[in-house]
């Protein structure tokens, strides 16, 4: 979040400067994720494949003990989208995850 806020702080100012901190954060963001997915798939094997085909199947195979992970997961997701604004075609090409 630290290095979202100073991109967007600075962006009427550097736009360079922005879009390089606004890339890093997204990177961040994006290996946030990515540790999520894998914890995840320590527990659910194959759950990130899973996730990308079928959403709503892969999440039934969630318990309780998961939702700390499954949050944060989607958190990273969600503030990696955020800094993608003027990219649409990096949204998630699956629209079942779009939802």
């Amino acid at each position: 979040m630290y290095v979202q806020q100073s991109s967007e702080e600075i962006e009427s100012e550097d736009v360079t400067q922005s879009s390089v901190l606004s890339a890093r954060a997204r990177n961040l963001y994006l290996r946030a994720r990515d540790y999520g997915l894998r914890g995840l798939e320590t527990k659910h094997r194959d759950f990130a494949v899973a996730l990308r085909k079928d959403p709503k199947s892969a999440v039934r195979m969630m318990q309780a003990s998961d939702v700390p992970l499954l949050y944060w997961t989607a958190v990273s997701w969600g503030a990696a989208i955020s800094c993608q604004k003027t990219i649409p075609n990096w949204w998630p090409r699956n629209r079942k995850l779009r939802r």
